[in-house]
C-alpha cells in the first residue's frame, strides 16, 4: 500500500505568485472568468479548456501539449474537473503541477486519484497529487 504525500499548500493571493517557467493552464471557462484578471503576471504559454470527466477527453487534450518544446508547469484551475484532468495529464507528460482552486468543495486538490466518467459510473484512476497548491482566500470567498 502506497502512503501519498500531501501537496506544498500556501495560502496568498494569487497576483503574488511568483512563476519562472513558462505556464500550461488547465481551467473551465467559469473559473478562467473569475480568475483569470488575478493571473495576468503569469507567462501563459496555453490555455486549454476541460470541459468533460472522459478518458478519451483527456487524451484529446494531451495532443497540443505534447507539441510544446520548452519547459512549462501545468496550473489547474478551477474545481474537480481540472484538478483530475491536470494530474491525469500530468502523469502522462511529467510536469510539475500547481493546483488554484476556485471552489473546496471537492478533495481532488489533495489526492491521488482521477476521478472520470464510463458508462454513467465514476471511476478512479491513480493518478498523482498536485505538487503544490496555492489557496487564495478572497477568491473563494467571492
Amino acid at each position: 500500500m502506497k502512503i501519498w504525500n500531501l501537496p506544498v499548500t500556501e495560502y496568498r493571493p494569487f497576483v503574488e505568485i511568483e512563476e519562472k517557467h513558462p505556464v500550461v493552464v488547465l481551467t473551465s471557462e467559469p473559473a478562467w472568468t473569475a480568475v483569470s484578471p488575478h493571473l495576468t503576471h503569469l507567462n501563459i504559454i496555453q490555455k486549454i479548456e476541460v470541459h468533460h470527466a472522459t478518458l478519451n477527453h483527456w487524451d484529446d487534450l494531451q495532443s497540443p501539449i505534447s507539441e510544446l518544446q520548452s519547459p512549462y508547469v501545468f496550473y489547474a484551475v478551477g474545481g474537480g474537473l481540472v484538478a483530475d484532468a491536470a494530474k491525469y495529464l500530468d502523469v502522462k507528460l511529467h510536469k510539475p503541477l500547481v493546483c488554484l482552486p476556485t471552489a473546496l468543495s471537492v478533495d481532488a486538490f489533495l489526492t491521488w486519484a482521477s476521478g472520470y466518467r464510463h458508462n454513467g459510473c465514476v471511476y478512479y484512476l491513480e493518478t498523482k497529487p498536485p505538487d503544490q497548491l496555492i489557496i487564495d482566500l478572497n477568491i473563494l470567498a467571492a
